[in-house]
């Protein structure tokens, strides 16, 4: 990690990050909320957390790759704004949204005002470049091999949300601060 950046983990009660390299689970609704409460400010993620963000938001940058696997093309109309025959004016994205998500490899270099996606790295070893960390709870116990180890004890909690998920009864959003 290099910089200075904001941070956003899911974990479960136990601060279970991942299971037997896979995520502990996903929530549609969790990543509506994510880009809703990160505003216009960019979310860097892995290509791992790729297929959680495509149909989020239209302007999704996949690498080719993940755009071939598609089988209908789906995704390379939608980067096209052509959508099931609609007009390409109807289906354009804001120049804002374009550039919503990045997906960084190797060595994360994170700006100061963009959040990274953290979701198979226990991120303790890179927190001293971390001012602000938006924790999403599943409020459940699942397993886990990998687990978030950062205390956030000497850390100010700037807010508490909690909120319905597509497949969770409650999920809670807290943003801590660096004091």
């Amino acid at each position: 990690m290099e910089g200075v950046m904001k941070l956003i983990i899911c974990v479960d009660d136990k601060n279970g990050m991942m299971f037997n390299h896979r995520r502990q689970s996903r929530d549609r609704l969790l990543i509506e909320r994510l880009l809703e409460a990160t505003g216009d400010a960019v979310i860097c993620i892995k290509e791992y957390s790729s297929s959680l963000f495509k149909n989020a938001l239209h302007g999704v940058e996949l690498t080719q790759e993940k755009i071939d696997e598609e089988p209908d093309g789906r995704l390379a109309k939608k980067l096209e704004g052509k959508i099931d025959g609609e007009p390409e004016e109807n289906n354009q994205e804001k120049p804002q949204e374009k550039d919503k998500i990045r997906i960084v490899e190797g060595e994360v270099d994170v700006g100061s005002e963009e959040y990274f996606f953290d979701e198979d790295t226990d991120p303790t070893q890179f927190m001293e470049d971390v001012t602000e960390v938006i924790v999403y709870r599943w409020n459940k116990v699942y397993p886990a091999d990998i687990l978030c180890t950062a205390d956030f004890t000497a850390w100010s909690i700037k807010s508490t949300y909690e909120f319905a998920g597509a497949s969770h009864d409650k999920i809670t959003e807290e943003t801590f601060v660096k004091e």
